[in-house]
């Protein structure tokens, strides 16, 4: 088994290769989800990236631990983040904390401590949006993927 310490001298990596192919508008789950797999993909993805930055936040900042990269494949291959992290294919940690695309405040279901369920407003970061749209070029994606951590 391989194993390495991750720390700021001997960071890891994490490389999403994210499917935006025309089939991702279909419905997540069915429909029971009432969301498009692309927006439950982004939704997770978020999420990931969120819990990715609280990992590494130390006192005041958040530690470059890791490098992170999203590339989607649909219409175009290439690097999925917005905002200013757009067309960068690897990004520190720290960057992604300190740039979302925006803050959206949505509700979740959390237990009251009683056996019920109370629903709470949570702050929901996002860096990723949902994209849905042409073919499936995943060899293409792998390429690039091969390419960026070859580097």
């Amino acid at each position: 088994m391989y194993t390495a310490e991750i720390s700021r001298r001997n960071p890891g990596c994490f490389l999403f290769l994210i499917d935006q192919s025309y089939s991702m508008s279909e419905p997540f789950g069915g429909g029971s989800f009432g969301m498009s797999k692309s927006q439950a993909m982004a939704d997770a993805i978020n999420r990931l990236l969120d819990t990715l930055v609280a990992r590494c936040a130390k006192g005041e900042g958040v530690m470059r631990y890791f490098q992170v990269g999203v590339i989607g494949y649909g219409n175009t291959v290439g690097p999925a983040l917005g905002g200013s992290l757009k067309d960068r294919e690897l990004v520190w940690i720290d960057e992604i904390a300190d740039n979302p695309l925006r803050v959206e405040e949505r509700r979740k279901k959390e237990s009251d401590g009683a056996g019920g369920l109370v629903e709470v407003s949570v702050m929901f970061p996002v860096w990723f949006d949902p994209v849905a749209d042409n073919g499936t070029p995943m060899c293409q994606a792998l390429w690039l993927a091969h390419a960026i951590l070859e580097n």
